[in-house]
């Protein structure tokens, strides 16, 4: 999982750097220039699903139809600063604002 705040290259560092090393470490090829090292035993495919939409709401992406963000949720919640702040599951949704706001500029 990566994260960061809006701008911070969250999709640059997938899409320019992890992407294609993985690729480059599954396929045997040589590593882009400014990846130094990969490494994993248990990768043995990578399959890019963006963020596009589907259809007319925004928020509806491949990864909401998976269910990926209720896995993520329910990760979240087990941390121990979530459990420490009573924070559940349905408090990581951004449709509840339940979560304080940080860093905002």
């Amino acid at each position: 999982m990566v994260t960061g705040v809006s701008g911070s290259g969250k999709t640059t560092l997938i899409l320019e750097s992890l992407i294609p090393a993985l690729e480059s470490m599954i396929n045997g090829t040589k590593l882009l220039s400014h990846v130094k090292n990969i490494t994993s035993k248990d990768i043995d495919q990578v399959k890019l699903i963006d963020a596009a939409p589907i259809g007319i709401n925004v928020r509806s992406t491949v990864s909401t139809y998976a269910n990926v963000h209720d896995e993520l949720r329910k990760v979240y919640a087990k941390l121990s600063d979530a459990k420490e702040a009573g924070y559940k599951a349905g408090d990581f949704s951004y449709n509840t604002g339940k979560l304080p706001v940080t860093g905002r500029a």
